[in-house]
């Protein structure tokens, strides 16, 4: 049997204070439950409960993003899975303006790539709005595929999507 295991695809999270950055989790074996995150400065008490996301829906990857701090900052990101020993990751925030979150751009690239097509006006403007809001990634790949699904577009691996979408907030 394989032994439970957590990774992340970054060693250091890190950017200016207050900027939204983002990381591809891989939990295996797959079958994973819930997946919650909990930001912890050097000082044993949480600094702050982050957002728990709903398990993996396929081969066990999971697009974890979050806000920094507004403060500068040095501690640890907390990922919980359960049944799996916990991972904890050095997450830093740095003194500066932060990076502006690319909202537009990553809703019209999660449309071009799991809907086939431009954005329409309306669809566009309701994934930027809930971006900005704060909603998940991970959430927005999962609501695109489940769009795609009822266009009876074939299937496409999300994991793609996750990638893109990471590189692009590493990149903004």
């Amino acid at each position: 049997m394989d032994s439970a295991a957590l990774s992340i695809d970054r060693t250091l999270l890190s950017g200016t204070c207050g900027s939204r950055i983002a990381a591809i989790l891989t939990v295996r074996p797959e079958g994973a439950g819930p997946v919650g995150l909990r930001l912890r400065s050097r000082a044993p008490e949480p600094l702050r409960e982050l957002e728990t996301l709903p398990p993996p829906e396929e081969p066990g990857a999971v697009l974890v993003d979050l806000r920094l701090p507004e403060m500068p900052f040095e501690g640890e990101l907390l990922i919980d899975v359960e049944g799996r020993p916990s991972l904890a990751g050095p997450v830093s925030a740095r003194p500066g303006a932060p990076v502006r979150f690319p909202a537009a751009s990553l809703a019209a690239r999660a449309y071009e790539l799991l809907l086939e097509r431009a954005p329409d006006a309306d669809g566009l403007r309701y994934f930027i709005e809930a971006l900005r809001r704060g909603l998940p990634l991970e959430l927005l790949v999962r609501e695109m595929a489940r769009a795609a699904a009822a266009l009876g577009l074939a299937p496409r691996p999300s994991g793609d999507l996750r990638r893109l979408l990471a590189e692009e907030m590493r990149s903004a």
